[in-house]
């Protein structure tokens, strides 16, 4: 029985060490660098289409990741807003609603493809207002 207690104490000690098992979510983390391009001037007509980079973190809930989002103004980037979305393993998708003047139910969402990041802003029907390519960043 004492033999059981070390082999015991030590197979617990290598499970709480253990490193978390990263969430299919946390693949969007990381800066991205990209264009997001007008597909609605009928309903937007101001839209302009934009360099963009986006800085994706860890919220502390699960499933939940921030966005910086900024866009290529003469040379620098300049932030346009933050929000916050939510990762469904479902169908591999980040997705974040809002609410605007053209619409009571906007989204923004992503999905990545072939290490592409996809995605762009639908209106209450679904119809898209925006489309955005980007690539990971690394320097």
């Amino acid at each position: 029985m004492r033999r059981l207690f070390p082999a015991l104490a030590l197979m617990m000690g290598f499970f709480a060490s253990a490193e978390p098992v990263p969430s299919a979510g946390d693949q969007i983390l990381g800066e991205w660098r990209g264009t997001s391009r007008c597909t609605n001037l009928t309903l937007l007509p101001a839209c302009k289409d934009e360099q963009v980079r986006y800085t994706f973190t860890r919220n502390a809930g699960a499933n939940s990741y921030h966005q910086v989002a900024d866009k290529m103004v003469a040379g620098s980037y300049e932030t346009m807003g933050e929000m916050d979305f939510d990762y469904s393993e479902a169908d591999g998708t980040w997705s974040h609603e809002f609410s605007a003047r053209t619409c009571k139910k906007c989204r923004w969402w992503y999905r990545l493809k072939s290490g592409d990041l996809l995605g762009g802003a639908t209106d209450d029907s679904g119809a898209a207002l925006r489309e955005v390519l980007a690539k990971r960043y690394t320097p």
